[in-house]
């Protein structure tokens, strides 16, 4: 039977060990999850990888774009309607379904089910379970969390593949974009994108009135300047900041105060550091230093709670492999995560959160380099960024705070 697949009207760029990878999962998984960022390309994706394995299925591979569902009860109705069954209103229309679909062989593609995901954790459940030759392959900014699910991140474009993507759709806004002598520019303005395939595209809209160089400009101040894409985009789509919006909005209040705090980071960040600075009470009156960078076990284990959250919905990354794990925000991340810190005028007191944090571990760090130099020197290298961003902070003023700076800059004088 094929596929419900729209034709595509710009070309696919890369992925091509990615979609290798899916078309194994497809075929061995029942349920397969692609969960990242928004604007990272898993329905692009999915529908690349729905061309290439619709033949591998008697009944056809069937996209359910759920993206525009406000009520979460439209789903299975919504999906009998693009799977053309007829299911009748009223009852339990997921069982109803599932009874159409239990004698055949097909893959299901539930798109965009962030903001309906308990529905579509449902019907995803009852379908798996009654029906034995269909498979479910989700979009989403987070797992929906169903028995058996198999969660697939979709990583950022490599470099040299977001620099082909910019090009490509650059010489679509401007046929005399020539790339070549902006190559510099173009490659340092993707690695500011994160190689998110939507930010890369809506800044290559630009080309036609900007230099990849004044793009690059325009995102120190803001996310909204990549807002040239096409008119008819889905709202959440037009905008990088509407993209952070749409995954803002799916958060709790307590996840949303943590998220936003941990913009104060630079690279990566520890639990502890997280638990400390995000998580802990505020420091006594007259802005005293916090006493030590290790927090209670109640603030780690709450910490631990909302980066699990934050991890799950893609706004962090995990940097696995050391001791001990490291999270990060993405650049395109962290800036939305600043803006929202400063709308909560939180962002001096945890910028100096921050400072004392890092002040105190450079300074328990100095006579442990005369005993322990490479465990000491290895612990100061990962926080770099962190350091090297608190130092910039302390620096400056009012004059109790430089004084904290020049604390800090005589710690790692030794470095």
């Amino acid at each position: 039977m094929g596929h419900n697949l729209s034709a595509q009207l710009t070309s696919f760029v890369g992925r091509e060990a990615e979609l290798a990878q899916l078309e194994q999962l497809t075929a061995t998984r029942r349920l397969v999850t692609l969960s990242g960022v928004g604007g990272c390309g898993k329905t692009r994706l999915v529908a690349q990888l729905g061309q290439r394995v619709a033949e591998a299925w008697p009944d056809g591979f069937w996209l359910v774009d759920l993206g525009s569902v406000g009520n979460p009860s439209l789903v299975p109705q919504l999906t009998a309607s693009t799977l053309g069954v007829l299911v009748e209103p009223g009852g339990d229309q997921v069982r109803a379904l599932a009874a159409q679909l239990a004698g055949r062989r097909l893959l299901l593609c539930l798109d965009t089910c962030e903001h309906v995901l308990d529905a579509t954790a449902m019907l995803a459940d009852v379908v798996l379970r009654r029906c034995p030759e269909v498979s479910v392959l989700a979009t989403s900014r987070e797992p929906l969390g169903v028995e058996g699910e198999t969660v697939w991140r979709v990583p950022s474009l490599r470099p040299d593949e977001a620099v082909e993507l910019f090009t490509d759709r650059a010489a679509l806004a401007d046929p005399r974009f020539d790339p070549r002598p902006a190559a510099g520019d173009v490659r340092g303005l993707c690695a500011r994108l994160d190689g998110i395939p939507l930010a890369v595209e809506l800044a290559a809209a630009w080309v036609r009135v900007l230099s990849p160089a004044q793009i690059a400009a325009g995102l120190e101040d803001s996310l909204e300047l990549p807002g040239g894409g096409a008119r008819r985009a889905i709202p959440r789509h037009q905008t990088l900041l509407a993209s952070m919006d749409w995954s803002h909005a799916l958060l709790g209040e307590q996840e949303k105060v943590f998220f936003r705090r941990l913009a104060v980071f630079s690279g990566t960040f520890t639990l502890d550091a997280a638990a400390a600075i995000c998580v802990t009470p505020a420091p006594g009156a007259g802005g005293r230093p916090m006493a030590a960078p290790g927090p209670g076990p109640g603030w780690v284990a709450t910490a631990l709670q909302l980066l699990g959250r934050l991890v799950d919905t893609s706004l962090v990354t995990v940097r696995a492999g050391g001791r001990p794990v490291r999270y990060r925000l993405l650049d395109t991340i962290r800036q939305y995560a600043g803006d929202q810190l400063r709308s909560a005028g939180e962002a001096t007191e945890f910028r100096d959160r921050h400072l004392d944090y890092y002040l105190t571990e450079a300074e328990q760090a100095e006579p442990g380099l005369d005993t322990d130099q490479d465990r000491w020197r290895q612990l100061l290298d990962s926080d770099h960024d962190n350091i090297s961003a608190a130092l910039h902070w302390g620096l400056s003023p009012p004059a109790s705070r430089a004084a904290r700076g020049r604390r800090l800059a005589a710690a790692m004088a030794r470095q």
